[in-house]
C-alpha cells in the first residue's frame, strides 16, 4: 500500500481511468481512505506463448487453456462478465505486477507491427499542402501560384509503395532507440521511418529535431490501437483545430510538407477575350468554372484570335484585357483591321504592364 496526497488523488484516478487498462491497486489517501483501482488488461499470453485478445476468448477456451502475463509472467484469468468488460487479471495468488501502461505500449508495438507486415497496403495520412498537379499550368507564373492552386489537405501514402518492408521492434539508430524501425531492403539508402507509440511520453524534443522521419502515435487505450490498425494512422484533418483532437492525432516530423497532387486544383471564372479580323474586341467570361486542365480543350475561331486571361490574386478590368488582348494578336501575327495604328512604344508600354501586373494568359488554338 502507497501513501497518496489528496491534491494527487483526482489526478491518478483520471490517469487510470484515460488509460482504461487492468490490475488492482490499493492506496491510502489523507487520512487512511482507502480506495481500490482496477485496471484492466487486454491480452495475455497462453501456455503456448501465443498472444491472445480477451475479446476472442469464450467459456469454452478459457476452460482448456492457462494466461500469463506477458510482462511478469505470473498466472491470470480471464473474466467474462456479463456486468463487467471482459478483461484478464492476475490470480489471486499472483501478485500484480502494476505494469498497465507498458502493457499497453508493448501491444500497441506488436499491433502495429503484426499490421505492417500482414498487410500489403500501410497506409498513413500526413497533413501537407498539395498543389495542384497540372504541367505547365498558366497559372504558376515564376514559381508563384494562385491561392487556389494549392490546398491544406490529408494525403494518403502506402508506405509499402515507398519500399519498405522491414519492420524492426526497440531498433537502434543513431543515438536513438525506435519503437518500430521501418528499412527498405530493397533500397537501402531510403531515409528509415521511426513509429513510436507516446502512451504517456511524447516523443522527447531532441529525437524530434534529430532530423530523423519520425509518426509520433498518442495511445491512450486499447480501442485507439484497434483504431489505428483498421483506419489507418492518420494527421490531422486541416479543418480539426480542437485541442483533444490534435492530442489524439498522429503527428509526423521531418517529413515533406508539401506535395504535387494527382488532382487539379483551382476552378476559376476566366476572361476570354476575342480580336476579329474586323478589329472588333469581345470579352466574355466563361459561363462554368474551368480548371487550368479544361483550357487544353478551348478553341478559337478561324476568323478570330482568342486568349485566355487572368491576373493571379488580382482584378482583371476589361479596358486591360481589349489592350493585351491586340498586342498577343500583334506579337502572334494575327492580321487584323486596325493593325497599323498601334505604335511601338505603345506595344512596349503595354508588355509592360503585362509584366508589373502579373498577367497569366493562354493564347487558344484555332478549331
Amino acid at each position: 500500500m502507497c501513501e497518496i496526497s489528496t491534491r494527487d488523488e483526482s489526478n491518478i484516478l483520471s490517469s487510470y481511468v484515460r488509460q482504461s487498462i487492468v490490475t488492482t491497486a490499493s492506496a491510502k489517501i489523507g487520512k487512511n481512505i482507502i480506495f481500490t483501482i482496477m485496471i484492466k488488461y487486454h491480452y495475455a499470453l497462453n501456455e503456448l506463448g501465443e498472444e491472445v485478445d480477451i475479446s476472442n476468448v469464450t467459456k469454452e477456451y478459457r476452460r482448456d487453456h492457462v494466461f500469463h502475463c506477458s510482462y511478469c509472467g505470473g498466472r491470470m484469468t480471464a473474466r467474462l462478465g456479463v456486468s463487467n468488460t471482459p478483461h484478464f487479471a492476475h490470480s489471486a495468488d499472483c501478485e500484480d505486477c502494476g505494469n498497465g501502461e507498458s502493457d499497453l505500449h508493448k501491444y500497441a508495438k506488436r499491433a502495429i507491427r503484426n499490421k505492417f507486415l500482414s498487410s500489403e497496403p500501410f497506409i498513413v495520412g500526413i497533413p501537407q499542402r498539395a498543389k495542384c498537379g497540372a504541367k505547365d499550368c498558366i497559372f504558376r507564373v515564376n514559381g508563384s501560384e494562385y491561392e487556389e492552386c494549392s490546398r491544406e489537405q490529408v494525403v494518403e501514402y502506402n508506405l509499402k509503395d515507398w519500399g519498405y518492408d522491414t519492420c524492426v521492434e526497440e531498433a537502434a539508430i543513431g543515438d536513438y532507440k525506435a519503437d518500430l524501425l521501418l528499412t527498405s531492403s530493397s533500397h537501402i539508402t531510403r531515409p528509415p521511418i521511426l513509429i513510436e507509440v507516446a502512451v504517456k511520453h511524447p516523443c522527447e524534443e531532441e529525437k524530434i529535431n534529430s532530423g530523423l522521419r519520425i509518426i509520433e502515435v498518442p495511445i491512450k487505450t486499447y480501442e485507439d490501437i484497434e483504431r489505428s490498425i483498421k483506419e489507418g494512422i492518420f494527421g490531422p484533418a486541416p479543418n480539426e483545430y480542437h485541442s483533444r483532437i490534435l492530442a489524439r492525432s498522429p503527428k509526423f516530423y521531418c517529413f515533406a510538407k508539401e506535395c504535387y497532387s494527382k488532382e487539379t486544383f483551382g476552378m476559376r471564372s476566366l476572361m476570354i477575350a476575342t480580336l476579329w479580323r474586323s478589329g472588333e474586341i469581345d470579352t466574355t467570361m466563361a459561363e462554368d468554372n474551368i480548371a487550368c486542365s479544361e483550357i487544353e480543350d478551348l478553341r478559337s475561331d478561324p476568323e478570330a484570335f482568342n486568349a485566355v486571361i487572368d491576373i493571379p490574386g488580382g482584378y482583371l478590368y476589361y479596358k486591360d484585357a481589349w489592350d493585351f488582348i491586340v498586342v498577343l494578336a500583334i506579337e502572334n501575327g494575327f492580321m487584323f483591321r486596325g493593325i497599323q495604328t498601334f505604335s511601338d512604344i505603345w506595344i512596349k508600354s503595354m508588355k509592360e504592364k503585362m509584366t508589373r501586373t502579373g498577367v497569366v494568359y493562354k493564347v487558344l488554338p484555332q478549331q
